[in-house]
């Protein structure tokens, strides 16, 4: 009998975590394109409306070479199609053409992941390493009340070991300590996602 009840406890702490692991995919709305012109289509003008690219800087071109993927919340989604009709927006629309299409969240979701196929594979990446890096992003945007997880791993690197880690992965605002955080724990655990959920997850 006793065996029985710690079985089920196990069983239960099991099934706990995996609903965990779960309710980070459920909240995703996962957009994966093989033709960059799709991914331009749709992304780019969303990346412009959260202020995530400069389109002077970043024009379609590299945006379609160079972005492997990106993640984001939908909560401002309405606002979004608020601003396409907007002067900015319609530039936006006007720049990208025919190939604009506008992004539908009909399921609901609170984020959105973009993977982009062909720069996965100029980069010689892995669409699951750039996929588990996006995740992270998620549960980093999810889980803020233990980002001081994050915050000690990074504060115990030397000083050398943070400017490396910077001159590394440049083209980030890492004049925002939250950009250092988030790249730094994604780019950590993107080999090992379920060691990095479990980071934030876990109630230690």
């Amino acid at each position: 009998m006793l065996l029985l009840f710690i079985f089920t406890i196990l069983s239960c702490n099991s099934e706990n975590r995996k609903s965990k692991y779960l309710d980070i995919e459920d909240t995703i709305l996962l957009k994966e394109y093989n033709e960059p012109k799709h991914f331009l289509g749709q992304a780019y003008c969303y990346y412009i409306f959260q202020n995530i690219i400069d389109p002077t800087t970043v024009t379609p071109e590299l945006f379609t070479k160079y972005v492997k993927g990106g993640s984001m919340g939908l909560e401002h989604l309405s606002d979004y199609h608020f601003w396409l009709n907007g002067e900015t927006g319609k530039l936006c629309k006007k720049l990208i053409g025919d190939k604009f299409k506008t992004i539908k969240n009909d399921h609901g979701k609170k984020y959105i992941i973009f993977l982009n196929y062909k720069a996965i594979k100029n980069e010689r990446s892995s669409p699951q390493l750039v996929l588990n890096h996006e995740k992270l992003h998620v549960a980093f945007s999810i889980y803020k009340q233990n980002r001081s997880r994050i915050e000690r791993l990074w504060s115990s690197l030397s000083l050398k070991e943070q400017n490396d880690f910077k001159a590394k992965h440049v083209g980030y605002n890492f004049n925002n300590q939250d950009v250092v955080l988030r790249e730094y724990f994604s780019y950590k655990f993107e080999k090992n996602y379920q060691q990095g959920l479990k980071l934030l997850q876990s109630k230690n």
